[in-house]
C-alpha cells in the first residue's frame, strides 16, 4: 500500500521535503534516490514523475551547475 505524496518546501533552507505518509519524516532526496521506499519505516512511496523529479533533483541540479550553456535560460545561446 502506498500513500498519497506530499512534499513541504523549507524557505529558510531553500530545500523540498517529501512526508512519509506512515511515520510521517520528512524525507530528503538523498533519502529516497536508490529505492522509493521511507528508511525509517520501509513504507513504499508513491511512484509518480513528482516523487521520481524530487528523488534526482540534486543530480540534475549538478549537472546543471557543471553545464552553464545548458541552463533554461540559456539554451540556443553560444
Amino acid at each position: 500500500m502506498t500513500g498519497k505524496t506530499v512534499f513541504y518546501n523549507n524557505e529558510e533552507l531553500s530545500t523540498r521535503r517529501l512526508r512519509c505518509w506512515k511515520c510521517q519524516e520528512l524525507l530528503t532526496p538523498a533519502d529516497i534516490e536508490t529505492y522509493l521506499v521511507c528508511p525509517y519505516c520501509n513504507a513504499q512511496l508513491e511512484r509518480c514523475a513528482d516523487t521520481e523529479d524530487f528523488a534526482i533533483e540534486p543530480l540534475v541540479q549538478q549537472w546543471i551547475s557543471r553545464y552553464p550553456a545548458m541552463q533554461p535560460d540559456n539554451r540556443g545561446r553560444a
